[in-house]
């Protein structure tokens, strides 16, 4: 067996590579053996949909569903929202406060709602979960959420509504930032 042997330059050569590649052997060993865990996870959002004070009793006689998910409990872009009510009542019924948009800033925000609810269903919107229903929603007109409150949202559901709509909300958190969400709407009679 041989053994190369460097002499000379190639010596001075071999053993300069050697100086320089040491440490970086070094950091890298500290760097593997020094590690961390990271989470990386979906941030929390700062303006959301989430279910209202009414929410569960409607949700309970199977008027109302949308599923919630996500810390804090919000309602994420691309869930359907389904509108369902029975055939024995005959007059326009009403599901106040069934969900709200909580605006954990310390700002005002501007909100458009566009797009279209089934059948003759109508929205309306409201600063506050007490008293009547509010003012009624109209598609690409801007609502105004203060700072550190919530927008609470009811639907009127005319008898033998039934149908699928869409709507995007679009929040304007400051300037030049915009988050925008999309929902489907379905309505059933059962």
């Amino acid at each position: 067996m041989k053994f190369l042997v460097f002499k000379g330059k190639h010596r001075i050569l071999i053993l300069t590579i050697i100086a320089l590649l040491l440490p970086s052997l070094v950091i890298a060993s500290i760097l593997i053996s020094y590690t961390y865990q990271v989470n990386i996870g979906q941030e929390s959002p700062l303006a959301y949909l989430t279910t209202g004070p009414n929410y569960q009793s409607y949700n309970n006689f199977g008027y109302f569903q949308a599923t919630v998910n996500g810390v804090p409990p919000n309602i994420w872009s691309g869930t359907t929202v389904y509108i369902n009510w029975t055939l024995f009542l005959i007059f326009n019924n009403t599901l106040p406060f069934v969900l709200q948009i909580n605006n954990t800033l310390n700002n005002a925000i501007s909100l458009w709602i566009n797009g279209s609810l089934p059948g003759s269903i109508t929205m309306y919107y409201k600063n506050s979960s007490k008293g009547n229903v509010g003012k009624q929603w109209v598609s690409g007109k801007k609502i105004v959420i203060n700072k550190n409150k919530n927008l609470y949202l009811s639907f009127v559901v005319p008898w033998a509504s039934s149908g699928s709509g869409s709507l995007t909300f679009t929040y304007k958190l400051s300037p030049g930032i915009i988050v925008t969400y999309n929902y489907k709407v379905s309505a059933n009679l059962f």
